[in-house]
């Protein structure tokens, strides 16, 4: 979708006069001398006068330059000499006073002949809003209302036009003075565009300006060249800049379009990583075109790797998982884990790790190689040895004492329950109780080779908010992982917890009592 940055003319008799207009983004300029001289602009001396300088409009043998703006109805403010003599055109202060203005609108090239073209001509008889601070005559001249209420009288000559009244337009007016008199005729062009221009065409960025092979791969530079087509983009006014955005943020300045065809832009201090590159031609009426996105790919850094796990000669279990930390400006395109110099695995995405079953591999050390590429396509290795130990420890002689259990606290003491086990490695030991499927409690201790023992009093330490009542019947299991990180897990078991004991007190009766 286009876009137009909204301007309007102002048109002024003298050469180094710069106006100042309302709108920022004025694009017709302070105009000229009468009937020669050099468009300025004030209002747009950011842009670059190159920029503005929209090109000229010859009438008979004199050339005039063209200022152009994108609004029908262009600002126009006329500068009052102070004293003139209208006929001679020489200032005398305290001669004719201008008290009015004579004036014919209308199109080029044919602006003075009335016969061949329609133009609109009428006279000020009080100079419009003119005080001695501001010294000049300011109204806005509605060509899109004339046109349309006469379309007929102002057919447009200019090709590619999208609109019948976009193109190049005279006024031509005279002053007049208190004393009767008449000024000299000058006649002021200036355009009117609408028009956005065209995309850009072949946009792409190159590392340097000399480079000729392929682009849209990645270079190790941050910086490059971004280039478009030579031709013209804009058949009215013209095009005027180019306005280039790195990641979506404009270029300190514009790339202005002037004699000799600008259309390359170098561009310093590129992201690692992709980085987009818009293009959008701006006329000089300050229409903008579409915007042309193009990609410059940069990746000027080796990338840095460094394995996590397992630790230089480290213990790995049968089911093992190797870790590695890979970065780089750029971006990393994979991770590549080699065992004993075979390919094993390659992982793409951060974090970076590979799961293997050791099953294939004989118990003792073996080499881990890991190797990354970053996407310029340079090659980093690191290696270390670990120890493969698949087999995991042994979980015997598995009991609880006593069973049942009273935790209730009754005459000055209470029960735990105890749960033990034999192994035949070192390691880190774990017993889960459970309440039907639930987890009620979990222990873990540091363990070594032989028995293995927790207490459990009775609560629900993994679920305090659960039923208070310790009256049931519990399972229990145990988990044994050894050093190297193999896990052994033993049966399910039973214990029981009673808050009452039952005494027999005859053959056939029990009596029951709380503890």
């Amino acid at each position: 979708m286009s876009r137009h940055r909204r301007s309007r003319v102002a048109l002024s008799l003298t050469l180094s006069l710069l106006l100042a207009l309302a709108s920022p983004l004025v694009a017709y300029a302070g105009i000229l001398d009468a009937p020669t001289g050099t468009l300025t602009s004030s209002t747009n001396a950011s842009a670059g006068d190159s920029w503005w300088r929209a090109g000229t409009f010859t009438q008979g043998s004199v050339t005039y330059p063209v200022p152009w703006g994108n609004s029908p109805k262009p600002d126009l403010n006329i500068p009052v000499p102070d004293g003139t003599d209208l006929l001679s055109n020489s200032t005398v202060e305290g001669m004719t006073i201008v008290t009015g203005l004579m004036y014919r609108f209308g199109r080029a090239p044919s602006a003075f002949d009335p016969m061949s073209f329609g133009f609109d001509q009428g006279s000020v008889d009080y100079i419009w809003g003119y005080t001695e601070e501001t010294g000049k005559i300011h109204t806005v001249y509605d060509v899109l209302g004339r046109y349309s209420s006469n379309p007929g009288a102002y057919t447009a000559t200019e090709p590619q036009l999208r609109l019948p009244y976009e193109g190049v337009w005279v006024l031509d007016y005279s002053y007049i003075g208190s004393d009767g008199l008449i000024s000299s005729s000058y006649p002021v062009t200036f355009g009117i565009d609408l028009t956005p221009p065209l995309a850009v065409s072949k946009a792409v960025v190159k590392p340097y300006l000399s480079y000729t092979g392929q682009t849209g791969i990645w270079f190790p530079q941050t910086y490059g060249v971004v280039q478009w087509e030579d031709k013209e983009y804009d058949l009215l006014s013209g095009v005027g800049a180019y306005e280039i955005k790195v990641n979506g943020e404009p270029l300190t300045d514009y790339v202005y379009q002037g004699p000799l065809t600008n259309t390359q832009q170098s561009l310093e201090d590129l992201k690692p990583g992709k980085n987009t590159i818009t293009i959008t031609s701006i006329d000089k009426a300050t229409n903008e075109g579409p915007a042309v996105t193009t990609y410059f790919y940069s990746d000027p850094d080796v990338p840095v790797l460094k394995i996590k796990a397992p630790a230089a000669g480290g213990l790995v279990p049968r089911n093992a998982v190797f870790t590695v930390d890979a970065t780089d400006g750029g971006g990393i395109q994979y991770v590549q884990f080699y065992i004993d110099g075979v390919l094993v695995g390659t992982d793409t995405t951060a974090p970076y790790a590979l799961s293997k079953d050791m099953v294939a591999y004989a118990n003792g050390t073996h080499q881990l190689l890991v190797k990354t590429k970053d996407m310029y396509g340079r090659e980093v290795t690191q290696s270390r040895s670990f120890t493969l130990d698949k087999t995991p420890a042994v979980i015997s002689g598995i009991s609880d004492t006593p069973d049942p259990f009273y935790p209730r606290l009754q005459d000055g003491y209470k029960d735990a329950g105890y749960y033990r086990f034999n192994t035949n490695e070192a390691g880190y030991a774990y017993l889960y109780v459970y309440s039907g499927t639930t987890l009620v409690a979990a222990k873990s201790r540091p363990a070594s080779a032989g028995t293995v023992a927790f207490s459990w009093d009775g609560s629900w330490n993994q679920q305090p908010d659960a039923d208070a009542s310790t009256n049931a019947t519990y399972g229990y299991r145990f988990l044994m992982i050894d050093k190297a990180g193999n896990r052994t897990w033993s049966g399910l078991y039973s214990t029981t917890v009673r808050d009452y004991e039952l005494i027999r007190v005859a053959p056939n009766a029990v009596r029951v009592i709380e503890r």
